[in-house]
């Protein structure tokens, strides 16, 4: 009788402890990972032109008035509507700080003066050319000054009219003429930008050289006489593109560019395998089959390489640390700013909270870091000792960078949830138990007050009470006495 092997075979059939281990690792990633890939917790691309990133290309529409001085003596004498188009790319430096565009423009003016008794002098400019220059954030989304210069072809028409009466007036020429031509421009313009760069104020200053008009009239033309115009244009900016990344962001705000998403861990391929199933599954294989070999790990580093590519990785927790406070400062902008929809209150509120913790994550990371090259440092001697100090002392400085950051986003994250609790009406609050991390990286000196512990020597007082056992010596001597007893028995003297 052997019913127990049936019973000892059936038992890898039924070990729900066994299954139910690798089940709950997969439950647990997400908890980490899914925070950061909402946010595009990734590598931040720093480069200054991203292809593909529509915030690395610009498409501006100017609408406004201007004037042109047609030397008249008159100053600015012709007046009208002034427009103007230009695409081109914009480069970004300094994180995100420093903005520059370079953008091919046309552009139109409409130039008019009323001369009286329903005669009036008219022409158009048109301009093409190439304008560049350097923008700088102030404020990340709100706030930007532009300084922006043009060069190009300014072209010139009026109505052609041999009777001096249609045309335009200039060079102080009693009657009208025909202007035809074009000459070198120069334009300079400066803007104040809000809204990410999309909606800006600008004012320019136009000037064109060597334009040498002829006069077509009846005698036939005249020889070409000197002419450059200049004048001024004021009017209101629109970068089409940058509307259309605003109002894709959520809630009519942009957040930071440079963000990219990284595969997730388990979207790369390793050679553990999916859960539950064990062991590394490439190296199994049908019986006589060779092997097939994962990727080669890369080299450990030591030394003062590791150094080095710590420090490098703690500058990256501190970029990631600086646009997860910018996303929730954005979130708080649109909280105040924003209407009283307290459903979108709410998303924003909650995405704050998600980019503080984002931040936190970042500087937790690179605080780790510290910790673990502080323990490193002192196996190194000589000269790789000095540029691994030297490599620690700047990691640490992006560790201190990441701290403030994260408390910068937590004082957003706060001071969005508050706000959106004032608006909130009958939605859910916003759970945000979190508390603000300490500061760091500033006076070391706290640190150190244990060490005026030993102004307190007065409590090492119980030392001396070992001393006060011998005076209790003394109190033993009375034992002794007996050896006084000879001096009593003087009786053998008898």
């Amino acid at each position: 009788m052997t019913p127990p092997k049936p019973a000892d075979s059936a038992k890898p059939v039924t070990p729900p402890p066994a299954a139910d281990k690798p089940a709950d690792k997969p439950a647990e990633a997400p908890k980490v990972e899914a925070n950061a890939d909402a946010k595009a917790e990734a590598k931040v691309d720093t480069s200054a032109f991203v292809p593909g990133d529509t915030s690395s290309y610009t498409l501006r529409t100017d609408f406004g008035y201007g004037g042109q001085n047609f030397g008249n003596d008159q100053g600015v004498d012709h007046y009208g509507f002034h427009f103007k188009i230009a695409p081109g790319l914009m480069f970004r430096f300094a994180e995100d700080r420093l903005r520059i565009p370079v953008r091919l423009f046309y552009g139109y003016q409409g130039l008019n003066k009323d001369l009286g008794a329903g005669v009036e002098s008219t022409a158009t400019m048109h301009q093409v050319g190439v304008e560049s220059g350097a923008g700088y954030a102030f404020h990340p989304t709100w706030f930007s000054a532009y300084g922006l210069l043009g060069l190009g072809a300014h072209i010139y028409n009026a109505p052609e009219s041999r009777d001096g009466m249609k045309g335009a007036e200039f060079n102080k020429n009693p009657l009208l003429f025909p202007l035809g031509g074009a000459g070198f421009g120069l334009n300079l313009g400066a803007e104040l930008c809000t809204w990410y760069d999309a909606v800006c104020a600008k004012a320019g200053y136009t000037h064109t050289f060597g334009l040498n008009p002829t006069l077509e009239v009846v005698d036939g033309p005249s020889s070409a006489m000197g002419l450059n115009p200049n004048g001024f244009n004021v009017g209101l900016g629109i970068d089409i593109l940058r509307v259309v990344d605003n109002i894709r962001g959520g809630g009519g705000v942009a957040k930071p560019r440079g963000h990219r998403e990284e595969p997730r861990k388990e979207d790369t391929p390793t050679d553990a395998g999916k859960p539950g199933e064990g062991g590394k599954p490439v190296e199994g294989g049908k019986p006589g089959e060779k092997p097939v070999e994962g990727p080669k790990p890369a080299p450990a580093l030591t030394g003062v390489a590791l150094f080095e590519a710590k420090r490098d990785e703690n500058k990256k927790y501190a970029e990631q640390a600086q646009k997860g406070a910018a996303a929730a400062k954005s979130d708080l902008d649109i909280v105040k700013l924003g209407s009283t929809d307290a459903a979108k209150a709410k998303a924003m509120a909650t995405d704050a909270v998600a980019s503080f913790r984002i931040a936190l994550e970042a500087m937790n990371n690179a605080n780790a870091v510290v910790a673990d090259l502080e323990k490193q440092v002192g196996g190194l001697t000589g000269d790789d000792k000095t540029k691994a100090e030297a490599a620690l002392k700047e990691a640490r400085k992006a560790a201190d960078e990441s701290n403030k950051h994260a408390r910068d986003a937590w004082d957003s994250a706060s001071a969005a949830v508050k706000a959106y609790d004032k608006k909130k009406g009958s939605e859910s609050p916003v759970d945000f138990p979190d508390t603000k991390p300490a500061a760091q990286g500033q006076a070391p000196k706290p640190t150190y007050k244990p060490k005026d512990k030993p102004k307190d020597k007065p409590a090492d007082k119980p030392k001396d009470k070992p001393a006060d056992k011998p005076a209790d010596k003394p109190a033993d001597k009375p034992k002794d006495k007996p050896a006084d007893k000879p001096k009593g028995g003087a009786e053998p003297d008898f």
